[in-house]
């Protein structure tokens, strides 16, 4: 045991029962043990699995401890606390599981060590959101002794790891993923002929954003008007996944948008927001967009029926 206290951010995941249940009881058991003192906990986040398929979405948290303990010594109890919340099989050599508690040490008294049981910090800690987000809560400054960037410019930095894709064919994953997102923005049915219209359609263009694990986060469509003042271009069906927002993406989908809008010819870009959307509407005016004094009719015709 050491005779001095150190920092010790651990992660804390699970996707199997009682999910906020499981993280509770795993903080408290670690709390309660003999060496480790608890500075503070992260809020929960849910998160789709990463590097394994499963219909059981994470909850993912972090948390900030004191301890007198040798990182082999919290391993063990780690280790000992997740079989005691009832997990049954640790991941290995790449291969995932549904967990009911999964505990991992990312970070310990800035110390470096590598053996075949532990190596700290955690060697994907850096790269992965589940782990950086809840981190932000407690410690934003914190530096892992590997990186040159703080918890919060790192995760800052999976920001800038998205790529924007024209839809061209349909394809199984961009139908799942957009009748997972469409619901987010409206409460119109999501049809898989409708989609095949708009990708086939010359006068609109789909757009989807993926992030740094290639998900897809969000849409967008362009869709073109010639008319006689002038060739138009109507941005519509904006929506970012709501596990997503705040990464920027809806900006970046946009600005896409009006660039191949304008590389095309078109004059005027516009759109329409209600009222009530305020955090669209004020990153529409910060974009440029100028609200038109004019108002926009809506008819729902027999169709609708």
């Amino acid at each position: 045991m050491n005779t001095k206290t150190e920092t010790l951010l651990l992660a804390l995941g699970s996707n199997l029962g009682q999910r906020e249940e499981n993280i509770k009881s795993a903080v408290d058991m670690l709390r309660q043990a003999h060496g480790m003192e608890l500075i503070k906990v992260s809020e929960n986040y849910k998160t789709s699995p990463i590097d394994f398929s499963s219909d059981n979405e994470f909850l993912n948290a972090a948390a900030l401890f004191r301890t007198n303990l040798e990182p082999h010594q919290v391993l063990s109890l780690t280790q000992h606390i997740e079989t005691q919340l009832g997990r049954r099989q640790k991941s290995k050599a790449g291969i995932h599981y549904d967990r009911t508690i999964d505990i991992d040490i990312i970070d310990q008294g800035q110390r470096i060590i590598d053996t075949p049981t532990l190596i700290l910090p955690h060697p994907r800690a850096h790269l992965r959101r589940f782990v950086l987000q809840p981190l932000c809560d407690i410690c934003p400054n914190h530096k892992l002794p590997n990186q040159s960037h703080t918890i919060l410019e790192l995760l800052t930095m999976l920001n800038t790891q998205f790529k924007i894709e024209k839809i061209t064919h349909f394809t199984e994953d961009v139908a799942a993923a957009l009748a997972q997102l469409m619901p987010q923005l409206s409460s119109s049915p999501f049809e898989l002929e409708r989609l095949g219209r708009v990708i086939e359609s010359p006068q609109s263009a789909l757009y989807i954003i993926r992030d740094e694990t290639d998900t897809i986060c969000g849409t967008i469509t362009l869709a073109l008007y010639p008319c006689l003042s002038g060739e138009k271009a109507w941005i519509e069906d904006l929506v970012v996944d709501s596990k997503a927002r705040g990464r920027g993406y809806a900006r970046q989908l946009v600005a896409h948008a009006i660039a191949e809008a304008k590389s095309i010819g078109v004059k005027k870009v516009l759109l329409t927001s209600r009222p009530s959307r305020s955090a669209a509407n004020q990153l529409y005016r910060s974009m440029g967009f100028e609200q038109r004094q004019t108002n926009v009719y809506q008819m729902i015709t027999d169709n609708n029926s």
